[in-house]
């Protein structure tokens, strides 16, 4: 029998460069501020000179920052598409996935490299029931195929963080 999920799911779906990264931020600091816990990870994109170097990622939970993916190679990544991903940080999620019922869980983001297998594919099927509410930020790119791949049709799709407000 499958396991019951705890709470809402939102899948947070638009373009590349949209703001979706910052929304979320925005909304996990008033949370904070107001006393609720969150947990998850930010991909925070990196730029030099006006061009993408690369991204971070912030554990929300931990409050702990690692380097995620780069547009050139570096001891201890493996590359899809134009960046390098460490392997390690895919794996520090674990860590965010232990804190108990936060308010809020997210994880930002999913697309072409967890419907591979890699990156957060793992992880997909306990993150989305640890918390009150799960926000999944996917690309409005490979929405459907995310939706069908990891039998996401439960959750509600929004593309502004607006109702959290």
């Amino acid at each position: 029998m499958p396991e019951e999920p705890a709470g809402e799911l939102y899948i947070y779906s638009d373009d590349i460069d949209t703001g979706k990264t910052g929304s979320l931020a925005a909304l996990v600091k008033r949370l904070d501020a107001a006393g609720r816990r969150t947990a998850g990870v930010l991909s925070h994109k990196l730029m030099c000179e006006g061009s993408c170097t690369g991204y971070e990622a912030e554990f929300l939970a931990g409050g702990t920052r690692a380097q995620l993916a780069l547009t050139k190679p570096a001891p201890g990544t493996f590359s899809w598409g134009r960046f390098h991903f460490f392997s390690a940080v895919f794996e520090q999620l674990a860590g965010e996935l232990v804190i108990p019922a936060p308010d809020l869980f997210v994880l930002d983001e999913v697309g072409p490299l967890e419907l591979s297998g890699g990156g957060f594919a793992r992880w997909l099927p306990v993150v989305t029931r640890q918390a009150a509410i799960t926000i999944i930020v996917i690309r409005k790119q490979c929405l459907e195929e995310c939706i069908r791949h990891f039998e996401l049709q439960r959750g509600i799709i929004i593309h502004k963080l607006e109702m959290f407000d």
